[in-house]
């Protein structure tokens, strides 16, 4: 169509278990219905992506080399794609801030005059050595940004420091993750060991570094010595998978530590946990708190997890230097209480329905070529 905007959105992966490519997903219908096309460029293959669906609205998917496997050929595949397409597209919203130094430059040099910068995490990396090195790229590419979006005021902070920004929730379709009883019952009869077990502590994220697993299995096994019918589920594939399989084995809980994998399914996961539990080493926002938040749990987030996750006002927060025992008894006190009916009404008040943030995102677009 004529009149139709395309906006290359720059992610890490398609990945479905990527919070950010849900983000865009989940932005993508709104946009569609008023003339704006996502088109995406990434850089890590997965799996169980978003292609498919992606394709079906229209979008134009770029592919470039892994960026940790070889940098010089990642900066030479972007350079070339924006060389190609950059007259298609009049924005350009990035949201990976590693990647702004060669990503927002070359859409300079191409003359694409909106170029959007967006931080979703409060860290660059859970490696320390990764956060010196990204540092200088990162400071180097926020010159070349126009505009500065952050999921949280945390991230936001983290990468824009004093320099202006604004907040855009991750919004979600609120309605998709409502709890299910019926659902719930079914997928533990398929998922546990004992469809009985409580408490059901769930996790949902790529099998990452940044998500701090191997400490949430150590928990676990002393959350065992208190409620011994518990069983832990965890949903996503990523790096780690192999050493968290050995460390389930190593201790013996095949039984009742559930690595579920990769999964297109994940908004009926919430209805099978009894908690959710996030102990991640740095977030900013995650889209999988506010899932969780909108299937009715109550959460257990590290203090790493932005304050602005607690959509409800019933999270709890606790330190990664906090007891394995002291971490167990607020799972198993979150888990007792009763699932929150109201919280999808609050998670809708917070701003975060992908309709409500879909508009402003769509808002901020059209004013920038009008």
């Amino acid at each position: 169509m004529a009149d139709e905007l395309r906006v290359l959105q720059v992610v890490p992966a398609l990945s479905k278990e990527s919070g950010v490519m849900r983000y865009t997903w989940n932005m993508m219908r709104e946009a569609s219905a008023n003339g704006i096309v996502f088109d995406y460029l990434y850089h890590i293959s997965d799996t169980l992506t978003f292609e498919e669906e992606c394709l079906e609205q229209g979008s134009r998917i770029y592919r470039v080399p892994n960026a940790a496997e070889n940098i010089a050929a990642y900066v030479r595949g972007v350079n070339a794609i924006i060389a190609k397409t950059g007259q298609e597209h009049p924005i350009i919203h990035c949201h990976v801030p590693n990647s702004a130094f060669c990503v927002l430059k070359a859409a300079k040099r191409e003359g694409v005059r909106h170029r959007l910068l967006h931080s979703h995490l409060a860290a660059s990396s859970e490696h320390l050595f990764h956060r010196f090195r990204n540092y200088p790229l990162i400071k180097y590419g926020r010159r070349f940004s126009t505009v500065n979006l952050a999921c949280s005021k945390e991230a936001g902070n983290y990468l824009f420091g004093e320099g202006a920004y604004d907040i855009f929730p991750n919004g979600i379709d609120i309605d998709q993750y409502r709890y299910d009883r019926d659902e719930g019952v079914k997928l533990k009869e398929q998922l546990l060991t004992d469809k009985t077990a409580f408490p059901v502590i769930g996790c949902v994220g790529r099998l990452a570094k940044q998500k701090n697993y191997p400490f949430m299995i150590e928990v676990f096994k002393q959350l065992l010595s208190i409620a011994p019918n518990s069983e832990l589920v965890i949903a996503g594939d990523g790096p780690e998978r192999r050493s968290l399989e050995v460390l389930v084995s190593d201790a013996s809980l095949g039984d009742r530590v559930h690595l579920l994998g990769a999964r297109d399914d994940v908004n009926k996961l919430y209805s099978v946990m009894d908690v959710f539990v996030m102990p991640s080493l740095c977030e900013g926002l995650p889209i999988a708190a506010v899932e969780a938040q909108a299937a009715g749990l109550h959460c257990v987030f590290s203090d790493d997890v932005s304050s602005q996750s607690d959509l409800t006002g019933t999270a709890r927060f606790l330190s990664r230097e906090d007891s394995h025992d002291s971490w167990a008894r607020a799972i198993l006190d979150a888990a007792g209480e009763k699932r929150g009916v109201e919280f999808p009404r609050l998670v809708e008040q917070a701003g975060y329905s992908s309709a409500s943030s879909a508009q402003r995102l769509v808002k901020l677009y059209l004013s920038l070529v009008r």
